[in-house]
């Protein structure tokens, strides 16, 4: 598909599009990255009406990214008007409208203040989840726009804005993504859900030393998240059983990154280190925060003692890190690298059961899934969860995906081939789509040989922060 899309070619567009239709297992899977391929490779006037004729065929929610990247390839193609007048039309779905909002915010649309008005100004019969999207994307929009803060255009759109998110009908969720947006783009330190508060700052574009009710604020590893429902993705392939380096335990403060009491002679390796920075972790999290733990290897899996996010008691913070500690004596833990994998359990997971799908648009998961999320992990990834049997070509490279030792084959035979989003480039697309509505915010720590360029882009998508351990 990527070799294809390269080209930018009509024919290549017309196969592409062929196999939106009629796609391949995992369909949804390949939709995604389909979608993605479009918008970035297929931006010219000539791509518009096919595209467009693609999205009439599939309007459904889980066709929301498509949409996104329908929009988008229009706005690229100098049809900029098409994607402001889905962002107004309320015979759109909610999904459909917010996704035009989305594009606004990607091209920094200069219009987008004017649109964000109108859109404000619409919302007298909009409720529930449709009025949550509409609000966050409008969010985005006034965030990519921040350059224009001291303007009068900005302050009144801005206003208006956080006017409506004092009415009661407005979940906590979207004012605490709309607070993060402005909280990054002001250099605000404190997060606070009152809208009044934000108000006062826009106004005068800086932090403003006051009594607010501030959200709780997770920390890893000396890195502070807000949030209160909160995934932790551990990295338990076979690489993080390597020594400790001298120094990868500078900068962490005893009591707060890592237990007080802790004996460092029993920090031998990765693995040991991880597990004591999550220990320590826990410990802290207030008793209304929710947690769940992810470790990944060649699979992705919820701890035994975190089947859903669980609200972070002594007894449930106990219980999981029992279940870690009998990892002690390994020699070996669960071979490959399926960040992706950890990925989407973190988005499917919720304060039940994990949602069976369309983590992306699903309602319980805006209302009840992670909205928080912090990765430890100390390579690239070497696997994911859509690998495939089929006969290789003489030369295709074969070998262990976490040791690195591929050669190329003498002979077509039968081999087990990577998932797509082994690779990082694939990965980083589908990261895109995954939190394009949901809007976790995402941290990476990373240690060993930890690919730190594709953790800086996973956590700029999720507007969160890189530290890479021992620096």
């Amino acid at each position: 598909m990527y070799a294809l899309a390269q080209t930018e070619a009509p024919q290549a567009r017309e196969i592409l599009v062929h196999r939106y239709r009629k796609p391949r297992e995992p369909a949804d899977h390949e939709r995604y990255l389909l979608s993605a391929l479009f918008g970035e490779f297929f931006n010219g006037p000539d791509d518009v009406p096919a595209l467009e004729a693609l999205l009439a065929r599939h309007p459904k929610d889980a066709d929301a990214w498509l949409a996104a990247n329908v929009f988008l390839t229009a706005h690229q193609a100098g049809q900029v008007e098409k994607a402001h007048a889905a962002s107004l039309d309320r015979t759109r779905s909610a999904l459909q409208r917010a996704a035009a909002l989305e594009v606004l915010a990607h091209q920094a649309d200069p219009a987008g203040l004017r649109l964000i008005d109108q859109v404000l100004a619409g919302l007298d019969r909009t409720k529930g989840h449709d009025l949550a999207l509409l609000l966050e994307s409008a969010g985005a929009v006034l965030y990519a726009l921040r350059k224009d803060a001291a303007s009068d255009a900005y302050q009144a759109t801005a206003e208006r804005m956080l006017q409506r998110l004092t009415a009661k009908d407005v979940a906590d969720r979207t004012r605490l993504v709309v607070a993060r947006r402005l909280a990054r783009a002001f250099g605000v330190k404190r997060l606070t859900l009152d809208p009044t508060y934000w108000q006062r700052v826009v106004r005068v574009q800086k932090e403003i030393a006051e009594d607010a009710h501030t959200v709780a604020r997770p920390r890893f590893a000396g890195i502070e998240a807000s949030g209160k429902r909160v995934a932790y993705l551990i990295d338990m392939s076979d690489s993080m059983t390597e020594t400790l380096r001298p120094g990868a335990m500078k900068g962490l403060e005893p009591g707060v990154d890592i237990p007080k009491k802790l004996d460092r002679s029993k920090i031998r390796n990765r693995f040991h280190l991880a597990r004591e920075l999550l220990r320590a972790s826990l410990a802290g999290l207030d008793r209304d925060v929710e947690f769940i733990v992810i470790p990944f290897g060649t699979e992705a899996r919820y701890l035994d003692a975190t089947p859903r996010l669980m609200r972070a008691t002594s007894g449930n913070v106990k219980k999981a890190m029992r279940e870690l500690d009998k990892i002690e004596g390994a020699a070996r833990l669960w071979d490959a690298t399926n960040l992706h994998g950890a990925l989407r359990k973190a988005f499917l997971a919720t304060g039940r059961r994990p949602l069976k799908g369309g983590a992306h648009v699903h309602p319980k998961g805006f209302e009840d899934g992670v909205d928080t999320i912090f990765i430890l992990s100390d390579g690239e990834p070497s696997w994911g969860d859509f690998g495939a049997w089929d006969l290789a070509d003489v030369g295709t490279l074969k070998g262990d995906a976490e040791q690195d030792n591929a050669k190329p084959i003498a002979k077509r035979e039968r081999i087990n081939f990577w998932c797509p989003y082994r690779w990082g480039a694939n990965l980083v697309r589908d990261l895109r789509r995954l939190n394009l509505f949901r809007k976790v915010e995402i941290h990476c720590l990373g240690t060993g040989e930890a690919d730190e360029k594709l953790l800086a882009e996973i956590a700029e998508i999720g507007l969160g922060s890189v530290r890479i351990l021992g620096k």
